[in-house]
Order: structure tokens, then sequence, then C-alpha cells
């Protein structure tokens, strides 16, 4: 029975336990292979992952917060969207003058090409009509072009994004557990708590 004068203990599972020395040294091992790996695979992105954790862990503990695993996952994967765009932008500003308009247009002409076949025969005895139909339809082909574009360019961006930003995730967790003996963004072990509140105490008017 707990009495209510007791100090409320937090329990095993929210204690940030140290970890071994043997298990940080397994953990330093990892993480240089997986942040080996994802540089590789990247051509040096996966590193600003780490850099984008870096920063906002920083900018969230001057706040008096911490940042969570979870919050380091979504950071490195926004982090690599970020990077990804940039790159984009850059390959796309060193393309040739009038690429993307010679996309456009051989898009068009490969749309005005297929508009000019006949549909089967079976088609046109299926849904009588169907060639009026597309016939109405062709000035939207830009339309669709454009939107097929946006959705493949978002799709790529998200899946490289997630790809990458998880290898940085997880070479950041194992890199931050050799260095400090936990994982980034576990809550603090009761020790680190009273230290914190006695150097705020401190520092206070």
């Amino acid at each position: 029975m707990t009495l209510a004068v007791e100090p409320e203990l937090p329990a095993p599972a929210d204690i940030a336990r140290q970890a071994s020395p043997l298990a940080r040294l397994g953990a330093l091992v990892a993480g240089v292979v997986v942040l080996g790996c994802g540089i590789v695979v990247s051509a040096g992105g996966v590193a600003l992952a780490l850099v984008g954790m870096a920063v906002v862990a920083y900018v969230q503990r001057r706040r008096g917060d911490r940042l969570t695993r979870t919050g380091h996952w979504v950071t490195a994967c926004a982090t690599m969207a970020i990077v990804t765009l940039l790159v984009a932008a850059a390959l796309l500003g060193m393309a040739p003058k009038g690429t993307v308009a010679n996309a456009m247009h051989a898009a068009d002409s490969s749309s005005a090409v297929a508009a000019r076949q006949p549909p089967p025969a079976w088609l046109e005895r299926f849904s009588p009509g169907y060639r009026a139909q597309q016939a109405r339809m062709e000035p939207s082909s830009r339309l669709i072009a454009v939107l097929s574009a946006i959705f493949g360019i978002g799709f790529a961006l998200s899946f490289f994004a997630t790809i990458y930003g998880s290898l940085g995730w997880g070479a950041g967790m194992l890199l931050g557990l050799a260095a400090h003996g936990r994982w980034p963004g576990a809550p603090p072990s009761p020790d680190e708590t009273l230290a914190e509140s006695a150097r705020a105490s401190v520092g206070g008017p």
C-alpha cells in the first residue's frame, strides 16, 4: 500500500537505463555501418538527416523539452524531403533551357497521335460513342499530364525521404546510444531529472 506522503516513483519501463559498455560498442559498430551504407546509397545525403535531428533536438532542449524518438524520425524524414527537393530543383536548374516545355510538347504529341487512332471494333460495339467521348476529353490531356506528374513527383519525394530519413534516423539512434548510453529521446532517469532541477534552481533568479 502506498502512502500519500510517499514520493511517486517512475515505472521501470520509463527509466532510461544506461547501456552496458558492450552494448554501446555494438551500437557504435552498427551505427557506423548503417551510416556508411546510407551515405553510399544517398550520395552523402543521409548525413544531413543526423544534422537535422541534432539541430531540432538542441532547439527543443533550449525550450526545456525533449525531442522524442518519433520526433527524431519525423525530423530525419522532413530533412531528407527538403534535401531531395533542393537537389531536384538544382538538377532542374542545370537542365538545358526548354527541357520542361519539350517534355510537355512530347506528351501532347503522344496524346494527339493516340487520339487519332481508331478504337478497337469490340470497344466501339461495347460502348457506342466512345470515340466522341475521347474527342471531348482531348483538351484535358494536358491537365491530366500535369496532375500525373505532380502525383509522381510527390510519390517519389515521399519514398526517398522515408527511406533515407529512416536510414539516418537508425544511424543517429545507434550512435546516440553509443555516445550517451541510452536511446536519444528516451525519458530521463531520476538522477538526470534531479540534476536538471538543481541546475535550474542554481541558475534561476
